[in-house]
């Protein structure tokens, strides 16, 4: 029975001083850390210079806490701005005034302006979203908040 065990291998060499072959040990939560944070720093400069994907993705970072804590605020600032061209980023804004959730206070209006942002620009469901939050508005503010989104989406930035 013994002879039928296996044996560890052996023809890997060890270090004759018994010290780590390669680059010096980095934690993985360090270097995670140290990409998101170059990661971030370029989207920054990218959005500030008026990248409307990089504003969205922005957004998103600080909605959901990357790269530090969650920052509303920012999030909604970084959306607003890419909410014009960006359908997702109309969208997104509209959830978070409708809902009203990370303790974002509830909006109809507001909400009703992004979906129809975000519709106006093809995003299928916010067409739904549109629709769903007309009937909590008052008829004479879904004309107003329509007008105001026809001269939203034809002014340049």
């Amino acid at each position: 029975m013994e002879a039928s065990r296996k044996r560890p291998r052996t023809d890997t060499p060890e270090p004759a001083d018994n010290k780590r072959l390669g680059p010096p040990s980095v934690s993985l939560l360090a270097c995670v850390r140290d990409c998101v944070s170059r990661w971030k720093t370029e989207v920054e400069t990218q959005a500030a210079s008026g990248h409307i994907e990089s504003q969205y993705l922005l957004g998103e970072m600080h909605r959901k806490g990357y790269a530090g804590p969650p920052n509303l605020a920012l999030a909604v600032e970084w959306f607003s701005k890419a909410a014009r061209y960006h359908p997702e980023a109309a969208l997104r804004l509209g959830n978070m005034y409708h809902s009203g959730s990370y303790s974002f206070p509830r909006n109809p209006e507001i909400a009703f302006f992004y979906f129809l942002v975000a519709s106006r620009r093809g995003d299928e469901s916010a067409k739904y979203l549109r629709d769903l939050v007309r009937a909590e508005i008052s008829p004479r503010a879904a004309q107003d908040i329509e007008a105001q989104t026809v001269s939203f989406l034809k002014r340049r930035r």
